[in-house]
């Protein structure tokens, strides 16, 4: 079974945040009770998020490939564009099922999936979906509740989609909504309806009985519209950047009150912009896609949101409710400290756009929001912003589809909140599609070293991480000079690189031979460390936090702080020399390696951060 992992910590850690946080304790909105009980004793709550399932055994109007175990047909998607992108794409349905098996067995009872549950959007996807809560809502009693991610509602009427399914042979057929689409080296193509991305409309009623519409045993559900659950009457004014388009989108956020005394907060963070020159309302492409707006745009067009959050948190503070408050979208800014490095490094990368303003968290603040659970970037990060109204931590949850596969178990106490991380290392039938993969290695001759030798689902996506990091990120983040130094040097070059006055460039370096750094105490042994490694530890902390750390020798961190202290470049040598940009990669990875606590630490209600 999954395995709650919290070996890296030795401490408890603890944040304290002050007067009105988001567990709070605060009348009448709608149909609100403020006569409901308080809980009597702690709540806990599971987290999960970027599940991007998507569904091996839906209907696809594709013939797939036979499961001999269930003696179903599977739709599955290649293992070389799994290694290529951020998540796997298949082993995700297993791994949802594995996780929700271990939060039967502790007895939790609400799931809340914090966006990107499917990939991506198609109907067969969330049907599928739906049909594994509902069993586990039947079975165990769970209740979900879910929130929209980009990869869920990628534009609001939704949006064509074309996947690379894989044959029996080891080929592959293109399965597309559309007929105007590259193969690429797959084999033939099938144009089918059932591979349309479903927007809003027609997309959240599959998802109906998890948040996003009433329910009779709900004790309070309202919108920021009202208590009309009608997707016609829960939309706001979108207009294109020239002013000459205007629509009315669909918000998806809800509050919800399933117990009495709980109240959860879903805001819908997700941001579409009218383009210049769009038809009308139902185009699909007339809308950009939210991937990397979020909370940035959010406060510009969606001005409603914030204002009905401040009136959330003030009535339950009032009415003494317990209060989790979550999105798909980050309030802080997750790369610790290290933007400006991050941009110097590598330019306006994905992680960049990405990234919160500082006034993003301060009207957070200003709205009361003092915790905040958070998706879509597949790491396992805690981010603690401190302003001038308080202090806001923003709990970022890392994937169950990417390293680290992991949720966070939330337990509400009357004056804190407990969190722990729970992992998930063994996943029944993770390599139940190993065979087929193989023959589709056999038939490319793709170089993807062990990972079909991967021991559970947690080196299986470790191993990805490493494919990852050699064939996507390198490419196209890395600036084109240093990837190649990174795939040959060691880390016994970087101190000698370290060590010389003059600027150096990519391309002069001398001999390896020539590279003989001066000896300093504790980097004995940097030559047998390979840069390549070290970026891709670089990596695995950038996603895991300290979660990571049992992923790192510890000889080799060792190594690594001596390597950090060794290379102090000055500011005086150029910024497009090898000291400099080398030196800026270290700098992030000390911010990294210093990060907040993530795996296991208590949010509490009263001042400032402290540890004990």
């Amino acid at each position: 079974m999954p395995e709650t992992s919290m070996t890296s910590l030795t401490r408890r850690t603890f944040v304290k945040l002050g007067a009105g946080s988001a567990i709070t304790l605060a009348g009448g909105f709608f149909h609100a009770n403020s006569e409901s009980a308080v809980p009597a004793g702690p709540l806990r709550i599971a987290i999960i998020s970027d599940v991007h399932v998507h569904n091996i055994y839906g209907n696809y109007d594709f013939d797939g490939l036979p499961d001999a175990q269930t003696g179903k047909k599977l739709t599955i998607r290649t293992l070389k564009d799994s290694v290529n992108s951020t998540r796997i794409f298949n082993e995700p349905y297993f791994a949802l099922l594995a996780a929700l098996d271990e939060l039967a067995k502790q007895q939790v009872k609400y799931i809340v999936l914090s966006g990107d549950y499917s990939d991506d959007g198609q109907q067969p996807t969330v049907e599928g979906i739906a049909a594994i809560l509902t069993q586990y809502e039947q079975r165990h009693g769970m209740r979900f509740f879910a929130t929209p991610g980009n990869h869920d509602v990628n534009r609001p009427q939704g949006d064509d989609s074309s996947e690379r399914m894989l044959n029996a042979d080891g080929s592959s057929t293109m399965l597309s909504s559309k007929s105007d689409v590259k193969l690429g080296d797959a084999k033939s193509l099938i144009v089918t309806a059932k591979m349309q991305a479903l927007g809003y409309e027609r997309g959240l009623p599959l998802m109906k009985p998890f948040g996003f519409f009433k329910r009779d045993d709900f004790l309070h559900w309202e919108t920021p519209f009202g208590d009309s659950d009608e997707l016609s009457k829960r939309q706001y004014l979108a207009r294109s950047p020239d002013g000459s388009k205007q629509w009315n989108i669909v918000d998806a956020s809800y509050l919800v009150e399933p117990e009495a005394g709980l109240w959860l907060l879903s805001i819908d963070a997700n941001v579409y912009q009218v383009k210049n020159g769009s038809e009308k309302r139902e185009e699909i492409k007339g809308y950009s896609t939210s991937s990397d707006t979020g909370w940035n745009a959010l406060l510009t067009e969606k001005p409603f949101m914030l204002p009905w959050v401040k009136s959330v948190v003030q009535r339950a503070k009032a009415q003494n409710k317990k209060l989790l408050v979550f999105s798909h979208y980050p309030l802080v800014d997750f790369l610790d400290d290290t933007l400006e490095d991050e941009r110097q490094l590598f330019g306006s990368n994905s992680f960049i756009k990405r990234t919160p303003r500082p006034e993003v968290a301060e009207q957070a603040l200003a709205a009361g929001i003092r915790l905040h659970f958070s998706g879509h970037l597949h790491v396992n990060d805690t981010g603690v912003y401190r302003g001038s109204q308080g202090t806001l931590v923003n709990v970022a949850v890392p994937s169950l589809a990417a390293y680290p596969p992991a949720m966070k178990l939330a337990t509400l106490h009357s004056d804190r909140v407990d969190i722990d991380t729970l992992v998930l290392r063994n996943v029944p039938q993770f390599n139940h599609l190993f065979p087929f993969y193989q023959k589709e290695l056999d038939r490319t001759g793709e170089p993807l070293g062990d990972i079909l030798k991967s021991h559970d689902y947690y080196d299986f996506l470790h191993h990805h991480l490493a494919l990852l990091v050699r064939q996507r990120f390198l490419v196209k983040d890395w600036p084109e000079d240093l990837s190649p130094l990174i795939n040959t040097l060691n880390c016994a070059d970087l101190l000698w690189i370290a060590q010389q006055q003059e600027p150096l460039g990519a391309k002069a370096l001398p001999d390896a031979a020539q590279r003989k750094p001066k000896a300093i105490t504790g980097t004995e042994g940097l030559q047998d460390i390979s840069l390549l490694t070290l970026v891709t530890d670089w990596y695995c902390l950038r996603n895991g936090s300290d979660l990571a750390w049992q992923d790192i020798p510890t000889a080799r961190v060792k190594q690594y702080r001596a390597l950090l202290a060794a290379y102090t470049p000055t500011a005086t040598l150029p910024p497009d020399s090898l000291q400099y940009r080398f030196g800026l990669m270290l700098k992030i990875l000390a911010g990294y390696i210093n990060d907040e606590p993530a795996t296991r630490f208590v949010v509490d209600m009263q001042g400032n951060f402290l540890t004990v």
